[in-house]
């Protein structure tokens, strides 16, 4: 029984792996972003590769733990390490069980009985943990393991769904295109030019990378929003505003080279030259 322990507790390491690796990947890349280095970490496959990486080395601590405390008929092991091991092989039971539960209930109407069986799944595997320990574990304590170490296992898979939850728009924006949401306010202005005789761009280290006029915003006079592309990797930023028959008028945008999404737009800014053009910009 001890092996199918075995690969209960490897199952359940690799699936712990998951949201660990994530967890690191985003440590180091906070770390890289403060040094201005967090760009060879953007890419979904850097966090893949932390994934795996993390999945293989949770998998094979776990074996470790489960050799150090693995039951013997000469030694008692305590039951707060029982405890362990059968929550990470409860863990590991539902992640080998999941295909065959979805098989087993794939015309049911409701997700009840895919949470039914899950739920089997992890007091199956905590409870074959539990008997394996029997020799070595005292009889009173097999019962409050078998029935501790599923709900300690569903607290863990809770707290995973949180924590993929909370980060999902981080590892959504991986890779990916990035913009700057802006609206211009021009004073004085009666008129409002045509948005296709108007022309707004990025500037970056000498190049000039389109942005995109949305709309003359109804509710108020002379504010134009448009978008423009944000660059990464520089700090070399100015937003480029062309109205007809007016020169250019210049926005540096002070970001860092990999800024975090922002929620609200931030104060407004004035063009140069004047005489009182203003911008405000949020992250996207």
């Amino acid at each position: 029984m001890i092996y199918l322990v075995a690969i209960l507790v490897a199952a359940g390491g690799a699936l712990i792996g998951w949201p660990l690796g994530l967890a690191a990947f985003i440590a180091v890349f906070e770390i890289l972003r403060l040094l201005h280095l967090d760009a060879v970490l953007d890419s979904t496959a850097a966090l893949k590769t932390f994934r795996y990486a993390h999945i293989a080395a949770a998998a094979v601590g776990a074996l470790c733990l489960l050799r150090c405390w693995r039951p013997r008929s000469d030694q008692t092991v305590a039951a707060w390490k029982v405890a362990l091991i059968a929550t990470v092989a409860a863990l590991g039971c539902v992640l080998l069980a999941a295909p065959l539960v979805i098989w087993m209930f794939r015309t049911a109407q409701s997700l009840t009985p895919f949470l039914i069986g899950l739920v089997a799944a992890l007091i199956a595997g905590a409870v074959i943990t539990a008997m394996a320990y029997r020799s070595s574990t005292q009889r009173r304590t097999i019962g409050a393991i078998g029935a501790l170490a599923p709900v300690m296992a569903i607290a863990l898979v809770w707290f995973g769904n949180i924590f993929d939850a909370e980060t999902s728009d981080f590892v959504a924006r991986l890779g990916q295109p990035r913009s700057v949401l802006i609206d211009i306010r021009i004073p004085d202005r009666t008129d409002r030019p045509a948005l296709a005789a108007i022309r707004i761009a990025m500037r970056s280290e000498g190049r000039d990378f389109p942005g995109q006029l949305q709309i003359w915003m109804p509710e108020s006079d002379g504010l134009l929003r448009a978008s423009v592309p944000l660059v990464v990797g520089t700090r070399d930023r100015t937003v480029v505003l062309a109205l007809p028959n007016e020169p250019e008028r210049l926005l540096p945008i002070d970001l860092p080279t990999n800024p975090r999404p922002t929620q609200d737009f931030g104060p407004w800014i004035r063009f140069e030259p004047g005489p009182a053009h203003e911008a405000r910009y949020l992250v996207r």
